[in-house]
């Protein structure tokens, strides 16, 4: 998971090096493996007008999968996360 996606830079040999927005302006080279999944930061550059023909012409498809039961998850209870305290400057 690659967050605040500003660049996607070259895509080969099942790696992929982007630019990562950070705060203030700051940009961060990463390296990552193929497939990766990305948020996409407001300081990326706007798509291109014709990139949106060919992502409605996308076919989606669901394919039929086994369900499995997660042990862990239904004896565990799930409770609200605590609020962080607050750092004095």
């Amino acid at each position: 998971l690659v967050v605040g996606l500003a660049q996607v830079e070259s895509l080969a040999n099942g790696l992929a090096h982007v630019l990562q927005a950070l705060p203030r302006g700051q940009r961060r080279r990463l390296k990552v493996r193929l497939p990766f999944l990305a948020t996409v930061d407001n300081a990326a550059p706007t798509s291109r007008q014709s990139a949106y023909g060919p992502a409605q012409r996308g076919l989606l498809a669901a394919d039929q999968v086994e369900v499995v039961t997660d042990e862990l998850l239904a004896a565990s209870t799930l409770q609200p996360a605590k609020p962080r305290p607050k750092r004095l400057k």
